[in-house]
């Protein structure tokens, strides 16, 4: 805890951080966890798609976060970050619990964000 507490110090004011190590912050349903980072209407409806895609699992903004695995958690908020608006974003610990078909896919959406003058720092432990 110690680690993510000091990266949060050093970029709080710069980067949007997701942490792998704790992947959603409420412990309710989707919706709760989408109205954290101020996405538009379009933008949720957008995400739950992608995400439903990614995971090949049917989910809606009423999904319980408790019914989905540690992975897809992880997914989650990888997804929040990309269809956020935050123009910086770092995501640490994000890709080792995830398998490399679902690394390349992370992939492809953030050089799609970076294509859009979004930066992202990406760092693993």
């Amino acid at each position: 805890m110690d680690a993510v507490i000091n990266n949060i110090a050093k970029y709080k004011d710069e980067y949007l951080i997701i942490d792998g190590t704790i992947p959603v912050l409420t412990n309710s349903v989707i919706r709760d966890e989408l109205t954290l980072y101020c996405l538009a209407d379009e933008q949720e409806d957008a995400l739950i798609a992608a995400y439903s895609q990614l995971i090949k699992r049917h989910v809606s903004q009423n999904t319980r976060l408790g019914t989905l695995s540690y992975g897809q958690k992880l997914i989650l908020s990888v997804l929040c970050a990309v269809y956020s608006t935050a123009p910086k974003v770092q995501l640490k610990n994000v890709y080792s619990s995830l398998d490399g078909s679902m690394q390349r896919a992370i992939n492809d959406l953030i050089d799609a964000a970076r294509l859009k003058g979004r930066v992202f720092l990406v760092e693993n432990d």
